[in-house]
């Protein structure tokens, strides 16, 4: 996993320039995409195999993957930040909490109104979601 962290910090370097804010930006979005990847597997999981309510199943898998995100982006995203490890975990807890209320509305909306596939839903929420907690954590989480 270190060289795969190595090789997306290179990316970040154009022509010898180095820009901290789009490096920041590119180890977000790769955390957040383990993170989602994990998520969203255990929802198929959770829904499909072990036969639990879907909005159930999101909420739980949000909160692992807001975990696993959380980690991987205090320990390479944003290393840098001053904020003491769990006060951090707080604000992005609390952050995430706000971007599960608006998942889980968007979720059983695509579901329920619009009846799309669940797993389909899931992944549109993600995309809805994600630059929601970019933006916050970057303006208080890891300041």
């Amino acid at each position: 996993m270190n060289k795969t962290f190595q090789f997306i910090d290179k990316l970040t370097i154009f022509f010898g320039f180095h820009n901290p804010e789009l490096t920041r930006f590119i180890r977000y979005n790769f955390a957040a995409g383990i993170a989602t990847f994990i998520d969203i597997f255990l929802y198929w999981i959770a829904v499909t195999f072990l036969g639990i309510y879907y909005l159930i199943s999101g909420t739980i898998t949000f909160t692992i993957g807001l975990i696993i995100n959380y980690s991987l982006n205090r320990v390479w995203g944003f290393k840098e930040t001053k904020r003491k490890f769990v006060s951090g975990f707080i604000f992005f807890s609390l952050i995430g909490l706000s971007a599960l209320i608006i998942a889980m509305l968007f979720l059983a909306l695509f579901v329920e109104i619009f009846k799309i596939n669940y797993l389909l839903a899931r992944i549109l929420v993600v995309l809805i979601v994600i630059p929601w907690n970019y933006f916050l954590n970057v303006l208080i989480t890891f300041k």
